[in-house]
């Protein structure tokens, strides 16, 4: 299954569009697009959500479609994923309170945003997913970051993440997890 994890855009407030580097490399066929808010209207959503076959999205902290959840969450396989902008979590980011979260919920694995900042850790059996800001704009916590998304495919307890950025030209990062019943492990780049 193929994933795109997307958030933080904030359209029109602090950006006009996704640059367009970027937004070449979501040319692609997604089975689930992992909203994880900010977009700040509901035509962005609309786009957004137009890139894949099913789309679950969440609302930020600057977001006023009001008749979005907190959470959300979907099955791949034997995994549970949840989707959560990441709102009330102090300092931004916070992988113990994100784990938290991500067991209250009963998932293994949290696609977050409101950092802006692109990453990825496995913490507590949690593998926690950040894509960042698809437009590059500043967030609370941050200056300007750099444009960024990421492509999740799962097969068999096997996540590989595409972590794709636009710094001067389009670049890509492959991380690889194995999370099993079995333990969870990391490896790579």
């Amino acid at each position: 299954m193929k994933i795109l994890a997307i958030g933080d855009l904030h359209i029109p407030s602090r950006a006009n569009k996704v640059p367009d580097k970027l937004a070449e490399g979501l040319k692609r066929e997604f089975d689930v697009v992992a909203a994880t808010g900010d977009y700040t209207t509901r035509e962005v959503l609309s786009w957004i959500c137009s890139l894949g076959k099913k789309c679950i999205a969440v609302r930020g902290n600057m977001d006023y479609i009001t008749d979005l959840p907190t959470y959300g969450k979907f099955t791949v396989g034997e995994l549970e994923v949840g989707v959560y902008h990441g709102t009330g979590v102090h300092p931004r980011g916070n992988p113990a309170q994100l784990s938290a979260i991500a067991k209250r919920i009963g998932v293994a694995i949290l696609i977050t945003g409101h950092t802006h900042k692109q990453e990825d850790l496995l913490y507590e059996g949690v593998l926690i997913v950040n894509p960042g800001s698809a437009t590059g704009v500043w967030g609370g916590s941050a200056s300007y970051s750099i444009p960024s998304f990421t492509v999740i495919e799962i097969c068999e307890g096997e996540v590989v993440l595409e972590h794709i950025r636009l710094e001067e030209e389009l670049t890509t990062e492959i991380k690889v997890y194995e999370l099993s019943a079995r333990g969870s492990r990391g490896y790579g780049p």
